[in-house]
């Protein structure tokens, strides 16, 4: 089992990549052959950096309504990541990165994509794979994780369809 460890505050700590060892892999620790080479990326409306880290905190705990990333809010606390989401991604059966708008740009080369996002990594490129329109309504933790794995089993579906 691939640990994940976020210390406290955390606030430095907003880039975290994950390879699970657990969820559908075969028995040579391996991700199922339907999912290989795909690579999911949560990509928050933020930037990278401490100061902005210590902007976005300030923001979210003063004026929560008109913060700009739900998926910051829904998954991180006053103290880093969740637990409860740091132990899903960790189950979830696919490698997972975690980038900012900034990252997003300077290591994939991919801009004008409405954020927060969830884009998928495979042989065919980049694509948005849950867009800001799905992500910015929902209200609990629980809702973004169901979204992901309807969206996950679907791909598996579509992966083992062709």
């Amino acid at each position: 089992m691939t640990d994940v460890t976020i210390d406290p505050p955390a606030l430095e700590v907003l880039l975290l990549t994950v390879t699970p060892n657990d969820g559908p892999i075969d028995e040579g620790g391996v991700v199922d052959d339907v999912l290989a080479g795909a690579k999911l990326l949560f990509v928050y409306n933020a930037d990278s950096g401490v100061m902005n880290a210590l902007k976005d905190y300030a923001h979210k705990s003063v004026s929560p309504a008109t913060y700009q990333c739900n998926l910051c809010a829904l998954t991180f606390g006053s103290m880093g990541m969740k637990n409860s989401w740091a132990e899903y991604i960790k189950d979830l059966g696919v490698p997972v990165e975690f980038l900012h708008r900034d990252e997003l740009r300077e290591r994939y080369g991919v801009e004008d994509v409405y954020l927060p996002a969830v884009l998928l990594r495979d042989d065919a490129g980049i694509r948005v794979w849950i867009p800001a329109s799905e992500i910015t309504p929902l209200w609990t933790l629980d809702e973004l994780k169901g979204l992901v794995s309807i969206r996950l089993r679907e791909l598996q579906e579509e992966r083992s369809s062709s």
